[in-house]
């Protein structure tokens, strides 16, 4: 039997069970935001359903050539990435409990492919309501859209098993040869856009109808008849040829099923450490050598919370790192390739870009709070001043955004022309960046939610993220204009922008201080026998 009938039983206890999580938990305030998340996912896609899959069409479909290059761009990214085996993936209870049960297999394979089908079936739906454009109706996007995450999955799933079955040597090389080729025909792509006598967009655009182009994107060709179908007859015969490589990939992944097995525990054991470091579980092997820890004699005892943190961020977070520390080289590689239009970048692009990174460092470096969610009973048992430790645990991040954020600007010349020009620019980083960090913990306090939990209620989940985000953008701006009114009147009574712009961080960091002390209440007041999230 393909799949056994205790497969089948538990993946359905275990779909109700998510249902029946969302309107059940110890605390009334997670509850209540359970269902106002759920209900604002639900009005956005109902509303966005509604515009996209029957408003009024303006014009005729986007050209369904666009998707074939969609989807192979989607597969590159698969083969380029370390994560195509996250299909695969397993819980560590679903390890524990179904590996050494009486299973094959092809059982488990099996029972892990109804997911994926589900999983696409439901992207399906949603991702077609955003590929409405390249269809004449919904129903063709949203059938097109479950093909195109077919593809991607199932290539994916193949991807996983073939790297397994080969040497890691010849599957190194691939991607290796693969990156070389890309970078090579993005660096001529930018060569020509940026060259004197550069094409019109037209030309560029029109090199996807290429006949070596065609030829690569052959295989996927069959997706375009789905999307550009006139007629009920073309989607079905578009949606049988569409269906050929999928099942394809399917059969292949049962003909390699003898390395399966092997490719589903590395994948469980990966994800099982993925989610350790975004909860913050950072864990120490091999022979342990001895570190001095930052010390911050301001802070007393507490310091040693902010050595911890800084630690786990050093061991946990070196991709961010090495992203963040290549960021400036966006910005200097116009002015070596085309000196004449480096400017023209600088000056559209900059300000916008360090706006969206400067609230972007403190999100992606969660070395607070947010990664304490299991440590907050040994938090609260701890012989420290409530304000202390509060600030030590918010110092990493702050620390982080700051150091990065100013050495990207020292390494540009507008940049550093900005802040000789204006001197508060610099104490103002990390006023901006503590205020960003203050209202994401304090978010985090009083609704708290475990990072990266697979199969957590996914619609309740995106809609209280969506609420909360609402709510911390709400706040952030608050904050903003309160401290933009204080520049305002500082500029009125002065005269001066420097006087004004200081004006505005002192305001902004008085600010800080009254969410400090909401942090020290929210975490004070936090009941671990009821808020800590399952």
């Amino acid at each position: 039997m393909l799949l056994h009938p205790a497969l089948v039983k538990l993946f359905v206890k275990l779909r109700v069970a998510r249902v029946r999580r969302i309107f059940s938990g110890r605390s009334t305030r997670r509850l209540v935001m359970s269902i106002l998340g759920l209900t604002m996912m639900a009005l956005w896609l109902g509303t966005v359903a509604l515009s996209f899959a029957f408003g009024a069409r303006t014009g005729e479909p986007l050209d369904a050539s666009w998707i074939s290059i969609i989807t192979l761009g989607l597969l590159l990214l698969g083969l380029l990435g370390n994560n195509t085996d996250q299909v695969l993936a397993f819980t560590p209870a679903e390890v524990d409990q179904l590996f050494p049960g009486p299973f094959t297999r092809r059982q488990l394979l099996a029972y892990r492919l109804l997911g994926t089908l589900l999983g696409t079936l439901a992207g399906g739906l949603i991702f077609g309501i955003f590929l409405r454009t390249f269809a004449h109706t919904y129903v063709l996007s949203a059938l097109g859209a479950f093909l195109l995450l077919a593809h991607v999955n199932m290539g994916a799933m193949v991807i996983a098993l073939v790297r397994q079955g080969v040497a890691a040597r010849l599957y190194t090389t691939t991607r290796k040869a693969v990156i070389i080729g890309l970078l090579i025909i993005v660096g001529v792509a930018a060569w020509w856009a940026l060259a004197p006598q550069a094409p019109p967009i037209e030309e560029l655009l029109a090199m996807k109808d290429a006949p070596a182009v065609r030829a690569m994107l052959l295989p996927l060709r069959p997706l375009e008849l789905v999307f550009g179908a006139a007629s009920v007859s073309d989607a079905l015969i578009g949606g049988a040829m569409a269906s050929i490589l999928p099942l394809a990939m399917l059969l292949s992944v049962f003909a390699l099923d003898r390395n399966c097995e092997e490719v589903m525990l590395e994948a469980s054991r990966k994800r099982a450490q993925r989610l350790e470091r975004l909860q913050g579980k950072v864990k120490l092997t091999g022979q342990a050598r001895s570190r001095r820890l930052v010390r911050l004699p301001f802070l007393g005892p507490a310091s040693v919370i902010v050595g911890r943190q800084t630690l786990a961020a050093l061991r946990g977070s070196r991709t961010h790192l090495l992203i963040m520390l290549l960021i400036p080289a966006v910005f200097i590689a116009p002015s070596l390739i085309a000196p004449d239009k480096s400017e023209a970048i600088m000056r559209n692009v900059f300000p916008i870009f360090m706006a969206w990174g400067l609230f972007l460092i403190p999100t992606l470096f969660r070395f607070d709070f947010r990664a304490e969610l299991d440590h907050l009973e040994l938090l609260k048992s701890l012989p420290l001043r409530p304000f202390a430790l509060v600030a030590a645990e918010l110092f990493t991040p702050v620390a982080i955004a700051t150091l990065l954020f100013l050495g990207i600007c020292a390494s540009l010349p507008s940049g550093r022309d900005a802040i000789q020009a204006y001197p508060w620019i610099a104490p103002g980083v990390p006023v901006v960046a503590l205020l960003i960090v203050a209202i994401e913990n304090l978010s985090f306090l009083l609704w708290p939610e475990r990072q990266g939990k697979p199969g957590n209620d996914a619609m309740a989940v995106s809609g209280r993220r969506m609420l909360l985000s609402l709510a911390r953008f709400s706040a952030i701006g608050i904050g903003a204009g309160a401290a933009f009114l204080v520049a305002l009147l500082t500029k009125f009574i002065t005269t001066s922008i420097n006087a004004a712009g200081l004006g505005g961080v002192i305001a902004l960091f008085a600010i800080d201080l009254i969410l400090l002390r909401l942090i020290v209440v929210a975490f004070t007041r936090f009941d671990v026998s009821a808020d800590l999230p399952e």
